[in-house]
């Protein structure tokens, strides 16, 4: 399996098993340590994690920060398919190339 296929696949396993838990189990297992939650959005950072939550479209913030970092499955999944995405687009992009030699 290529890592553009691992990508999917784990992301779909994301997609597919919403309401398992993720995020409460991430809650309980982040409770009592001084991290920094990824979430994908930042209403959900903060609703989910408070001060601890931060948001993906804002990488920024993580900068100078030095805690652990863990990521939610949202925000996971989300990278996941977007990395997939671009590896397929590049690979097209270079099949069309070479193609042309």
């Amino acid at each position: 399996m290529n890592i553009e296929n691992k990508l999917l696949s784990i992301a779909n396993y994301y997609g597919q098993s919403r309401g398992a838990g993720h995020t409460h189990t991430m809650r309980k297992g982040t409770d009592n340590c001084d991290c920094i939650v990824l979430s994908a959005n930042a209403r959900h950072a903060k609703a989910e994690f408070g001060i601890k939550g931060k948001s993906i479209e804002n990488l920024e913030a993580l900068k100078g920060l030095g805690k652990p970092l863990v990521i939610d499955h949202f925000a996971l999944e989300w990278l996941l398919r977007g990395a997939a995405k671009e590896i397929d687009e590049l690979r097209s992009k270079v099949l069309e190339l070479e193609a042309k030699l």
